[in-house]
């Protein structure tokens, strides 16, 4: 069985892989037809590519039904970029060991083991989606007091804020330059800026760049000096940021000890299971001790989660 499951495994992740790059080639081919049809708009590829993208195309489809679904009540997920592909791939591991443990070791019915299963799958999508959405969301945040100045000193030197927006878009890091991109994209196919910003504020859902939309439609509608009101934008956004860090490194004590409790019992059981097998054979073998294991790992995790939302709620100012 062990060896089964590690063979289809391997099958599983070879078949990631070659799904994976024909979706990077798939891409690739994309931005350069984009390039092409600016160049010659009324050129057409050959009929091989074609069919080749229409295949592609539908798995591109297939992967995008997919991340959606993993990412189902996700209030933000502008920064994900990981693939379709490789959350369904997690998904699949982890019901598969969930159903391999509650199912076939600890032989537990069907109808307590299926629905683990369906949680063991849902959660480590969830878990990547809402990591790689956090990292990019701090990255922002970390550089976006710098875009701001940067906005600043070239509206004194008398540049248009269109072409501010461009030259943001072209000079800044990761992912602020995503972001700027897409405004400048949309300013030059004729939406008006403060339209442009209304509707990305509403999309990447941070209280600094609502800030810095907000500033922007009332200059737009009532006039003034608009450097000066980003320049203190900027100081604000830095304050922000100083809280923010302020109190990550307050509640520092907090997550160790929440780090601590969640492990100690892990090690525990590993040294147990080195030093005495037998002790905790009861747990395994005896259907009540499954049900005092499923309740200890349950509370367990149930803990581990409300600390964890007590810290997130802190360090979010």
């Amino acid at each position: 069985m062990i060896w089964l499951a590690l063979l289809a495994a391997l099958m599983l992740g070879a078949a990631a892989a070659l799904a994976d790059g024909l979706m990077r080639r798939r891409a690739r081919r994309a931005a350069v037809e984009s390039r092409l049809a600016l160049i010659a708009p009324g050129a057409q590829g050959n009929p091989a590519a074609a069919a080749q993208g229409g295949v592609l195309s539908v798995l591109d489809r297939i992967y995008a039904a997919i991340q959606r679904l993993f990412a189902a009540g996700v209030s933000r997920r502008w920064g994900v970029k990981h693939s379709p592909l490789l959350l369904f791939v997690s998904a699949l591991l982890g019901g598969a060991c969930m159903w391999l443990i509650a199912h076939v070791m600890l032989k537990q019915p069907i109808w307590i083991s299926l629905p683990l299963t369906l949680a063991a799958s849902l959660a480590p999508p969830r878990i990547m989606l809402d990591l790689e959405q956090r990292g990019l969301e701090a990255h922002f945040l970390e550089r976006f007091p710098d875009t701001i100045d940067m906005v600043v000193r070239m509206l004194r030197a008398g540049v248009p804020l269109t072409a501010t927006v461009r030259a943001v878009a072209a000079e800044s890091a990761p992912p602020v330059n995503a972001v700027f991109t897409g405004l400048a994209d949309q300013t030059d196919i004729g939406v008006p800026l403060d339209e442009a910003l209304e509707a990305a504020a509403k999309w990447i859902k941070l209280p600094d760049f609502r800030f810095f939309a907000e500033a922007v439609a009332l200059q737009y509608a009532t006039g003034g000096n608009l450097a000066v009101t980003l320049e203190s934008l900027s100081d604000i956004v830095r304050k922000r940021r100083t809280m923010r860090l302020r109190a990550r490194a307050v509640s520092a004590e907090v997550r160790l000890s929440t780090y601590i409790l969640g492990g100690l019992p892990i090690l525990v059981v590993a040294v147990l299971l080195v030093v005495s097998p037998d002790y905790l054979s009861p747990l395994i073998t005896d259907p009540r001790g499954n049900w005092i294991l499923g309740a200890a790992i349950g509370m367990l995790l149930t803990g581990f989660y409300i600390m964890r939302r007590m810290m997130i709620s802190v360090s979010r100012v």
